[in-house]
């Protein structure tokens, strides 16, 4: 008996042994159990993915260079490479300057030819400085030496002198645009050739504008002329005539006129005899601008006497040593509107010229010029 309760005192003392030792054993539940995380951080899988912040970039687009060439086509057919803006220009025919100068580029000359430079004239109104340019040759001559020496940017001739101009400016790199004024078509698109050349296409629109609407005038108001009266352009002497192939003969034709030298080919100026001359006998005599002879030449040359021009008193020198309107220029507008007036006019009268003129001269250059500068 006692045995037995010892027995049961030692299996009571082992077991709550048994239970001490395990409850030191035992982790806190939050042991147990694994993490719980929060919806923020554990979504759903059937929520949408929260966006991810974009982190800056720097841009890769990259900014296109702006161009710095760019080709004209000239009255030769030709693409010419030139720069977006030209700044320098040289040219040695009279012609040339005249319309580089009428398109803005007066500022731009750094070299001329002869005879160009008087204070005198439009040219030299325009651009005082022009007699003090180097003269660097004449129409188809030119000093290839100090040509090259001031190299410029660019050289505007005559298409005329293509074949002796063209391989020197082509020796010396130096790029060049050609224009052939040689009738009004041609003098319109030589208008618009150097407007995109000197970067001045509405200067040259303004310009083919006033030419055109001149024209158109003049052909209405010529449609009611009873007749159309003959008429001679004498060049630098007694005997030498405007050819049908002239510019000066399409201004007669334009202004209502009938050239009695139409069956004369040629595009200059030729050499006929006085009896020639006489055997036309024209109403109206007209001498070009740009020679040396005068009305008084023609009308004291005693053969000439018995001419219905000069017993008429009707014979006349084309305005004017201070912008030759009878030749190829931006002005050649003018000479038909004169030459009208000078034939018919009742039609054309002074005061629509004095202010075609005025006009003219005012738009292109912003100068009020007129009858006493131009001496008609």
């Amino acid at each position: 008996m006692r045995i037995k309760k010892i027995l049961a005192a030692l299996l009571a003392a082992l077991m709550l042994t048994t239970m001490i030792a395990g409850c030191g054993q035992q982790e806190s539940p939050a042991a147990q159990s694994p993490a719980v995380q929060s919806p923020a951080a554990q979504p759903s899988a059937d929520a949408p993915a929260s966006p991810q912040p974009e982190t800056s970039q720097p841009s890769a687009q990259t900014e296109t260079a702006p161009p710095t060439e760019r080709i004209v086509v000239d009255q030769l057919g030709r693409e010419v490479v030139l720069p977006m803006e030209v700044e320098s220009v040289v040219a040695v025919h009279g012609t040339m300057i005249n319309f580089i100068i009428a398109m803005g580029g007066g500022h731009l000359l750094v070299g001329r030819g002869g005879g160009t430079g008087s204070p005198d004239t439009i040219n030299g109104l325009m651009v005082p400085n022009l007699g003090d340019l180097p003269q660097l040759g004449n129409n188809d001559q030119i000093n290839v030496e100090e040509l090259a020496q001031i190299g410029p940017q660019l050289f505007v001739f005559s298409a005329r002198h293509a074949e002796v101009v063209l391989p020197v400016l082509d020796m010396l790199g130096i790029a060049s645009v050609s224009i052939r004024p040689d009738d009004f078509e041609s003098i319109l698109t030589s208008i618009s050739v150097l407007g995109d050349t000197f970067g001045q296409e509405e200067r040259a629109r303004n310009i083919i504008d006033f030419t055109l609407n001149q024209l158109s005038l003049v052909e209405e108001r010529l449609a009611n002329a009873p007749r159309k009266p003959t008429a001679l352009v004498f060049g630098n002497t007694t005997t030498t005539i405007g050819t049908n192939g002239m510019l000066q003969s399409d201004i007669i034709f334009r202004a209502g006129g009938l050239n009695t030298a139409i069956d004369i080919d040629g595009t200059t100026h030729a050499e006929v005899t006085m009896e020639q001359i006489l055997e036309w006998d024209p109403e109206y005599i007209f001498i070009s601008a740009w020679g040396n002879l005068q009305p008084e030449d023609i009308i004291s040359e005693p053969r000439y006497a018995v001419l219905q021009a000069v017993q008429n008193g009707n014979v006349r020198k084309f305005p004017s040593p201070a912008d030759w309107w009878d030749t190829s220029s931006t002005a050649s507008a003018l000479a038909v509107i004169w030459a009208a007036h000078i034939m018919h006019p009742q039609l054309i009268t002074a005061e629509e010229l004095d202010a075609a003129v005025t006009d003219f001269y005012y738009m292109l250059h912003g100068v009020e010029l007129g009858k006493d500068f131009f001496g008609y």
